[in-house]
């Protein structure tokens, strides 16, 4: 891991680690890609992002900046 987790983050993961389902929905700006990037590590589970349509390209740029292209992204858009 080449990042350090604060404490809300390590009970997120935790938490989602005791849990078959979960959702994370930390606050703007406290770290979910994050604490979704140590549970894929940890787990190597399939996460589901869903963000509006303007922020995919942004999460997909997160997870990369931390994984590099290690997982399977899929962007799937549905639009009107």
């Amino acid at each position: 891991m080449r990042y350090t987790l604060d404490p809300h983050q390590v009970t997120t993961v935790e938490y989602c680690l005791d849990t078959r389902y979960c959702v994370v929905a930390l606050e703007m700006g406290l770290g979910k890609t994050a604490t979704i990037v140590a549970l894929w590590e940890k787990t190597g589970c399939n996460c589901l992002v869903i963000c509006p349509s303007y922020l995919v390209s942004n999460w997909i740029s997160e997870i990369r900046k931390f994984l590099g292209d290690k997982p399977i992204i899929t962007a799937i858009r549905k639009g009107k």
